[in-house]
């Protein structure tokens, strides 16, 4: 299911005992385990300083919102640098050219695109999912206490979360393929 899907990535490495059922596989989790984290590490990373500096600045019930509502716009920013690394297929991180061993892989060139992209999506989703969780568990609580958001994002809210989601696929799968 979609819970064996996304959390995948738990797998420890794969045994002689274990064989990958084709070569698209096998690049999936090569690709997830070396790039796959860098997008929700991100998320996690830029959450917890906005929130360190919201505790030991204003306290404000609007600021910690609206600094939410930025961060879901940030979102694209990071789809960049996301996509940016994706899309380093060089034998190392400092060379953008493919290497000897990437080459050889049993893999057509449009399956490999194929599975960096999907392993880009997932990334992009995880990253997401956690903005989106952290902002709706900030909004309950927010609303608990009487908060009542500003009229701003109202006229807005029926694009806004599909756009936090689109935005950073977009921009990291351009930067992707861009290398």
């Amino acid at each position: 299911g979609i819970a064996t899907w996304l959390f995948g990535v738990l797998d420890r490495e794969p045994g002689e005992s274990r064989r990958f059922p084709s070569p698209e596989a096998a690049q999936a989790w090569f690709e997830w385990r070396g790039k796959g984290w860098v997008m929700p590490a991100i998320v996690i990373f830029g959450m917890t300083c906005a929130l360190f500096a919201w505790l030991v600045g204003s306290r404000e019930s609007q600021e910690l919102f609206d600094g939410f509502v930025a961060g879901g716009f940030m979102l694209s920013l990071m789809g960049m640098l996301g996509g940016l690394v994706f899309g380093i297929a060089g034998p190392n991180d400092t060379v953008l050219q493919i290497g000897q061993f990437l080459a050889t892989r049993p893999i057509a060139s449009e399956r490999m695109a194929r599975t960096v992209l999907k392993s880009l999506a997932r990334s992009v989703l995880i990253a997401w999912l956690i903005w989106l969780v952290a902002f709706l568990i900030a909004f309950a609580i927010l609303r608990s206490n009487g908060f009542e958001p500003k009229d701003a994002l109202r006229q807005h809210a029926w694009w806004y979360v599909p756009a936090t989601l689109i935005g950073p696929w977009i921009v990291a799968s351009l930067g992707a393929s861009d290398h």
